[in-house]
């Protein structure tokens, strides 16, 4: 699966900021930055915190300092994600340390509270997301050269405790000699990306050395895919970062290791950079940022101790496109983390968004929760239109009036079918590029009508799509996820879906794996209240058992499937090994479908008897079977058509007729004086069936007859039958009667098929003008 084979090509960058926030004793005074710093240096040396399970130990040796990583057990973690670091009782006075999951990632502009009249810069620190995936190496480097990583607290001063940093296992170790730099005469936020042939020299890329002059470590590296973590306090380190930029800042003494990267990150600014004395000299011989475009991270983290109250963190819940127009509550997550426990919470918070771009509005949101489990601002849009785009951000203050807002602003769509008269809606629920849209291509290649909705281009999906009339919804991806499994999973509303008589086909060798349950060789065992046992029958299922390749499939039990043949071939489908995760499953009341020889990997369970509809689930990815053609260029993915036609036959799923018009040939636009006549060119076509009747329908409406309120009056709709032609054509001539030089008509076509489904084309017009023709030879336009 795509967490499990990661495609490694040139690598690109990912960084982020982790936060600790340690609580200082509450005196009967004020406690300066400088202070509260102190406190908590004190407090870290007597409560170490192993970070994300690691922690990096002090050699015997003063001389030979090489942060060594050993395990430790795993933290604890509170449900809103963050790691309770336990105090012992004789302690039990003093506040407990507690380290925030929720990372922030650097590169934001600092923070300006509320009331400090700076009204024209940012409002507050600004969030920059990513999904921490790592997708590629930084395959670049050799010995001597050098990799920069800057960061910048978007909240208040702190210190930095801890750099953590991901390389690629294959490779395996090596050693880098690590530091931290200061800016140099050019800040790196100044710097757009560089062309090739540019870069910014040597002495000026960084300042002083924040761990002393000339000091630098030996990291001997274990390369393992996840965060290695070296904590600064081991090496006898304090580094005051304040607010400013610094650098983590590493030369390689070898090929390996390398680092591990995302390109998955909308952030504004460039952070990751190289420096290559050894070779690409034609990058212009001194530092450049590693790729050339805004947005690659390298994996590589910072965390650090606040000695200043930081603001509260807020964090927009995206709300996904969909078809409601009625009023939507918005909601965004927040929390608050003081050094004073006394000025700790959200003491309100806001809503602003604007519609279609237009100014923007703030509602007062609704504060609940508290900080042990942190709080949620919900505020409520009002209706809209279909076609409006509602642009939104959360900001929120807190008990100490310090100020934040949710980053980036985001937004969603008020939308509509494009094909309102379809029966089949395909829902793309993280479709993978290599899997080439087979799904969409099969139905086209039958004239098959159907409505798409891609979950993740469009943030999800909800009621308002799933419920909109469809009598067959089918998913496909690879690593489904908006397909319940557990009882506590959100369903947006596939349940009600199959409860109303609706069909259900999903096909996903990592449904189980994109579950809420986690990934991982395992497995499930469903009961009553689970999606998976309620609705597709399943007793238990068996997540990765490992990779296939090549897996033969025969259907069984059912009549659409009885014997049919499939050939799964995943590494010539998806272009790279060991990528076949297929599952297995156990029927409860389902009936199996589908078999590998030894397992189930299919299934469907009826709902007929309560009124329902069927579910069908495939636990492979279906459009894996097929083979390349003889030239080895194309998919043959004639057995996926096979399936895909049995299941459109076992759902008894049709297709409305497709109408369209045609412009060639067709009346539109302005018209001469004197018309009093026009014809109307279409195609209209049944991919499952015959064509009843295809006609044409219009109304007319003139200038000057409108009613007492302005509005304009349109005739009775008239009906007129078209003439078919060669192929799919189809023409009429339409004689509105009493067409006028101010008149205007609006034509559109209706196909109706053997299934007594009906669709109707896009509207044309045309409108009469009081141009009369002299007879001369020439005619002049003005066309714009």
């Amino acid at each position: 699966m795509m967490k499990k084979l990661m495609p490694i090509m040139l690598a690109l960058p990912f960084l982020l900021l982790s936060v600790i926030s340690a609580d200082a004793g509450v005196t009967d005074k004020p406690v300066s930055s400088a202070e509260n710093r102190e406190v908590l240096n004190q407090e870290i040396e007597k409560v170490r915190i192993p970070a994300r399970g690691v922690i990096s130990t002090q050699v015997e040796n003063a001389n030979d300092r090489v942060a060594v990583k050993k395990n430790v057990k795993q933290q604890p973690i509170d449900i809103e994600g963050e790691v309770l670091i336990p105090v012992n009782l004789n302690r039990a006075r003093k506040p407990a340390l507690i380290r925030k999951q929720g990372y922030l990632y650097p590169g934001d502009p600092k923070i300006y509270p509320m009331g400090r009249g700076r009204d024209d810069l940012p409002h507050g620190y600004l969030f920059n997301y990513d999904d921490e995936s790592t997708e590629y190496y930084l395959g670049s480097g050799i010995a001597g050269d050098e990799f920069g990583i800057w960061f910048q607290s978007p909240q208040a001063a702190c210190s930095l405790y801890a750099v953590d940093l991901t390389f690629y296992a294959n490779t395996g170790g090596g050693t880098i000699e690590l530091n931290v730099m200061g800016v140099g005469a050019v800040s790196p936020d100044t710097v757009a990306a560089l062309p090739t042939d540019d870069s910014i020299a040597v002495a000026d890329i960084f300042g002083a050395n924040l761990m002393g002059e000339d000091e630098t470590f030996p990291l001997e590296i274990v390369a393992t895919n996840d965060f290695e973590t070296f904590v600064f306090p081991d090496w006898e380190y304090d580094i005051d970062v304040g607010r400013d930029i610094f650098w983590i800042h590493w030369t390689k003494t070898g090929e390996a290791p390398m680092l591990l990267a995302d390109s998955d990150n909308p952030g504004n600014y460039l952070h990751t950079w190289c420096y290559f004395p050894n070779h690409y000299d034609d990058w212009g011989g001194g530092w450049l940022n590693y790729g050339e475009s805004v947005g690659i991270e390298a994996m590589v983290r910072c965390e650090v101790v606040f000695y200043e109250d930081p603001p509260p963190s807020v964090a927009g819940v995206q709300m996904n496109d969909t078809y409601r127009t009625d009023a939507i509550t918005l909601t965004a997550a927040a929390s608050d983390n003081a050094l004073d426990p006394a000025l700790e919470g959200i003491a309100s918070g806001n809503l602003v968004y604007s519609v279609n771009g237009g100014p923007s509005d703030t509602l007062a949101a609704i504060v609940s929760g508290d900080t042990a489990v942190g709080f949620t601002l919900t505020a409520t849009v009002p209706a809209g239109v279909s076609g409006d785009v509602v642009e939104y951000y959360f900001d929120a203050l807190d008990l100490a009036g310090l100020y934040a807002r949710s980053f980036p602003t985001i937004s969603f769509n008020r939308t509509e079918p494009t094909q309102p008269d379809a029966n089949v809606l395909i829902v793309r629920d993280r479709v993978h590029e290599d899997q080439r849209d087979l799904l969409e291509k099969v139905l086209d290649d039958n004239n098959f009508i159907y409505e798409l909705w891609d979950a993740h281009v469009r943030n999800g999906i909800d009621e308002s799509v799933l419920g909109h009339g469809w009598g067959t919804i089918l998913v496909y991806g690879w690593g489904s996820s908006t397909v319940p499994m557990f009882a506590g999973d959100t369903d947006p509303g596939y349940a009600n879906f199959i409860d109303g008589g609706g069909n259900l086909f999903l096909t996903d060798m990592d449904w189980m794996c994109a579950s809420s349950a986690g990934c991982g060789d395992a497995t499930f065992t469903w009961a009553s209240g689970d999606f998976a046992y309620d609705y597709f029958g399943l007793a238990s299922g068996q997540n990765d058992p490992g990779t296939i390749e090549i897996v033969p499939i025969t259907g069984q039990n059912v009549a659409e499937f009885d014997g049919m043949s499939l050939e799964l071939d995943h590494a010539a489908y998806l272009l790279m090994a060991d990528a076949g995760w297929i599952d297995y499953i156990t029927p409860g009341a389902a009936t199996a479908i589908f078999s590998d020889g030894s397992n189930t990997v299919g299934a469907t369970m009826d709902h007929s008897g309560t009124s329902g509809g069927k579910a069908v689930y495939l636990s492979f990815m279906a459009d894996a079977a097929g083979d390349t053609v003889a030239t080895g260029a194309e998919w043959d993915y004639s057995q996926f058509a096979t399936l895909v036609d049995s299941v459109i036959s076992y759902f008894g799923a049709v297709s409305p007729p497709a109408a369209a018009l045609v412009g060639v040939g067709s009346t539109r636009f302005g018209v001469a004086s004197g018309t009093n006549s026009g014809t109307v060119n279409a195609t209209a076509l049944d991919g499952d069936g015959t064509l009843t009747s295809v006609v044409v329908k219009w109304a007319m409406a003139t200038e000057d007859d409108t009613t007492a309120a302005g509005e304009q009056v349109w005739s009775d709709t008239t009906t007129e039958a078209m003439t078919a032609g060669t192929g799919d054509a189809y023409s009429a001539t339409i004689t509105p009667t009493g067409f006028t030089d101010s008149s205007t008509v609006v034509y559109w076509v209706e196909a109706t098929d053997n299934d007594a489904t009906t669709s109707v084309s896009e509207a044309g017009s045309f409108w009469g003008t009081d141009f009369v023709s002299t007879g001369a030879e020439i005619l002049y336009m003005f066309d714009y």
